[in-house]
């Protein structure tokens, strides 16, 4: 920006934009309110009625981050508006004495006398070197402020640009997948789902280890995830859920790991290991599974019970020992041919972060996602031993995601609970939130994040995150 485009900066225009953010913000956040609405149906409970409300409040937290960067950006829009408005004013008074006086104003603010032509420019230019002049002194003077004002409004305005970059780097909605219901899934969802539960098999190697709650909780946990996969438009019976007796442990699979090009395991945290948690899992796992790609549901370690014990790493060092167990047999079974894909939730990432601890033992996986994350353990994605199917140590894709209120949620460059925050561009993460770390707005990108988190927390939305499971950005990423 030269000298010529402050006196000329159309600022009315601007102030015009910073208004249209400005009911933009207003508009969203009316939108906002009636989709929360939407959620308000007392009389209706049950699987779906809980998808539908985790769905509407990974919509409206989505939007309320649009809400917070129309209204960051028609603030920054305005204020710099309102500082080229100042500095317009005093340069152009500047300006026009020196068109007055003959002299020229080069683009970046050096005053030339003499240079303007006429009567004027002669004298102003004889002046000028004249020892001891006024004139002189009045050319470095304006000289001066005029580069000031350029400095000033360069400054600020590369300033105001990386902010508002910061504010709009707002993750964009997945296009819509077109949904044909299958006859399969049709009949799922008319299906009695205690007759269902009735027909699951319980593997015989599991039949003397499990409580009768824990059975029924595995079957009630089957008819899940099949209505998840029919409520996506998928024949349960052509992806076809089991329970499996996978090193011991009881697991719900969605999809059939022999025949799988990805396997995906879901790694849940604090309190999975309550009774009838595995529901839930398997609920997910029926939202990601589909034709080639097998999911397990796995609870093979005892979580902790409570965000206390959560800050402990002893959990998570047991549990990472299992995991690793658990994919070393998945490479084995699956002959290496299978993508090997790791979604942990919560402390489920610190048992990843554990499980890839041992460079002598490294876990065997191609893909993670790091969800909700309290940290790993490590400091850099690169520091997780994981080795990638083709034999590779440190190749495998690292991925981290942080929902807009989850309450785990700090700073860039503070430490999470066990660790830097995977989030942390510092971290390493291939990506962020589906995007690369430039895609967020580096730094500012996490400081407007963590307005957001202010805001949301400020209403009482708390509910984020448990929120990724219906989130479709995220699960079109890891199906």
């Amino acid at each position: 920006m030269n000298i010529h485009d402050i006196a000329d900066a159309p600022v009315d225009q601007a102030l015009r934009a910073a208004r249209s953010w400005k009911d933009g913000r207003t508009t969203l956040q009316t939108s906002v309110e009636e989709l929360r609405t939407l959620g308000d149906l007392p009389s209706w409970s049950g699987q779906a009625s809980n998808s539908m409300r985790h769905r509407i409040d990974s919509s409206a937290h989505r939007m309320h981050a649009a809400t917070v960067a129309a209204g960051g950006t028609a603030f920054v829009l305005e204020s710099q508006a309102r500082l080229v408005t100042g500095a317009r004013a005093a340069v152009r008074p500047t300006l026009a004495m020196a068109d007055a006086a003959g002299m020229a104003v080069t683009a970046d603010g050096t005053v030339v006398p003499g240079g303007g032509g006429g009567v004027m420019g002669v004298v102003s230019g004889v002046a000028a070197v004249v020892p001891g002049s006024p004139v002189s002194a009045l050319v470095a003077g304006a000289t001066a402020a005029l580069k000031a004002a350029i400095a000033l409004v360069h400054t600020t305005d590369n300033a105001a640009g990386a902010v508002i970059d910061g504010f709009c780097a707002v993750d964009a909605a997945p296009s819509p997948t077109p949904v044909t219901i299958s006859a399969g899934a049709v009949a799922e969802l008319v299906a009695d789902p205690d007759a269902s539960a009735a027909e699951v098999f319980i593997p015989d190697s599991l039949q003397y280890t499990l409580t009768n709650a824990q059975r029924t909780s595995l079957q009630d946990a089957v008819v899940q995830a099949r209505t998840s996969l029919a409520l996506r438009g998928i024949d349960p019976d052509q992806v076809e859920v089991t329970v499996r007796d996978l090193n011991g442990t009881a697991a719900v699979v969605a999809g059939d790991l022999a025949s799988a090009d990805r396997v995906t395991t879901l790694v849940s945290g604090v309190g999975s290991s309550e009774p009838g948690k595995i529901v839930g899992t398997s609920a997910t796992a029926g939202r990601i599974a589909g034709p080639g790609h097998a999911v397990i549901a796995w609870h093979g370690y005892q979580a902790p019970s409570d965000p206390v014990r959560g800050a402990l790493p002893h959990h998570a060092q047991f549990g990472g020992q299992r995991l690793r167990e658990l994919q070393g047999g998945l490479r084995v079974s699956t002959g290496g041919k299978a993508e090997l894909q790791i979604v942990a939730h919560s402390y489920g990432s610190t048992v990843l972060g554990q499980a890839a601890s041992d460079p002598s033992g490294p876990l065997e996986a191609d893909v993670v996602h790091l969800v909700g994350s309290p940290g790993v353990g490590h400091d850099h994605a690169d520091d997780l031993q994981l080795r990638s199917r083709d034999g590779s140590v440190g190749e495998a894709a690292v991925h981290a995601w942080l929902a807009p209120g989850d309450l785990l949620n700090v700073p860039d460059g503070v430490g999470a609970i066990h660790g830097p925050s995977p989030m942390s561009p510092g971290f390493g993460a291939d990506t962020l939130n589906g995007g690369t770390p430039q895609d967020r707005g580096d730094t500012l990108g996490g400081w407007v994040d963590g307005v957001t988190d202010l805001e949301l927390w400020a209403r009482g939305e708390t509910s984020s995150h448990s929120g990724y499971w219906s989130d479709e950005l995220f699960l079109e990423k890891v199906r």
